[in-house]
């Protein structure tokens, strides 16, 4: 996730997420549920935050 200067924490520039499928690639149904992951990560953005500052979310 990069956020971007003077834009709220749940609008970032750029949110990604890097997946690998048992078969190396990925269903549209796994597509989809990783957008739902990360959209709900977004929606609890300051939850997450807080979860950074204590070093409880892997970064890299």
């Amino acid at each position: 996730m990069l956020s971007q200067i003077g834009h709220p924490l749940d609008q970032p520039l750029i949110c990604t997420a890097t997946l690998t499928g048992s078969d190396g690639a990925l269903s549209e149904a796994q597509r989809k549920e990783a957008q739902k992951v990360l959209d709900s990560r977004l929606a609890r953005v300051h939850e997450v935050r807080t979860l950074m500052a204590k070093q409880k979310v892997k970064l890299y």
